[in-house]
């Protein structure tokens, strides 16, 4: 239920931004680019990456701008693999200026399916500050499916489908559903009829969620659509799907900081 999209940015002297969470948890300080003033080998892992964008694969052939932005997508890069010891392929890349940060976009090598992570990179004065999203992202999962574990005691496992992020997360030893906080959307196949019945859960989630006693707020919007609308939404349409009111009614359940359980039920008239 994840989704990618190729960012072709290096050959482009105005970066496009796409929208991503801007909230990291890695952090590394790397000193000024350790390549100036000596001559660049290009990897091989830059030479597709020129490929792909079109660009030459001789350094020496590359603008200024091109030559800053394929060095930093390999530190870049680097930093992801050095500091959690796997291999990640790119996917895109905004330089710095404007009102955007400098980051860069990846994805595991071991799912390329999942979710991107976000690298972003400043400078002090005296060194690079790296910081991404990385646990974020790959705990999303985990959350997830501890949310899943709720709702399939009273669902079957093919009527519904839930789409975690997490905001927050915590160090300390404890179910991601403890230590985490983050917004979920469920997808749930369901009828009118089922309208008493699909509060209660909801009633049932939020009094779970608040025995959890989380570090952080959390919350779930449950969205319950008729057999046909269900089979039609996926994670790349279902933004689509709520906005063209693809479901029969909502369930919107939250705790928030201080424990307190907030829920609210809305047939869809439209």
């Amino acid at each position: 239920m994840k989704s990618r999209s190729k960012v072709a940015l290096l050959a482009a002297t105005v970066a496009i931004a796409v929208a991503l969470s801007a909230c990291g948890l890695g952090f590394r300080q790397e000193k000024k680019d350790p390549s100036q003033g000596q001559e660049i080998v290009l990897t091989e892992r830059q030479k597709e990456i020129l490929r792909e964008n079109g660009l030459p694969e001789d350094y020496a052939a590359l603008s200024d701008l091109q030559k800053s932005g394929i060095t930093a997508i390999e530190h870049m890069l680097t930093h992801l693999e050095d500091t959690y010891h796997e291999e990640f392929a790119y996917n895109g890349y905004v330089p710095p200026g404007g009102v955007d940060p400098e980051y860069l976009t990846a994805y595991r090598k071991a799912d390329p399916q999942e979710k991107l992570i976000t690298v972003y990179r400043s400078y002090d004065g005296s060194q690079f500050i790296y910081r991404d999203d990385y646990q974020k992202i790959v705990f999303a999962d985990a959350y997830e499916a501890e949310l899943a574990d709720f709702f399939a005691q009273y669902l079957p496992r093919d009527n519904f489908w839930l789409e975690s992020s997490i905001d927050h997360i915590s160090d300390r030893e404890a179910p991601l559903v403890q230590r985490a906080g983050g917004n979920t959307l469920g997808f749930i196949k369901g009828t009118n009829d089922d309208w008493e019945e699909m509060k209660k859960i909801g009633q049932a989630y939020g009094e779970w969620l608040v025995a959890q006693n989380s570090d952080y707020p959390a919350g779930v919007l449950l969205y319950v659509q008729a057999e046909e609308d269900f089979r039609d939404t996926d994670a790349f349409n279902y933004s689509d799907r709520i906005h063209g009111g693809r479901y029969l009614y909502l369930i919107d359940v939250s705790v928030s900081s201080d424990g307190v359980l907030h829920m609210r039920a809305d047939q869809n008239d439209g």
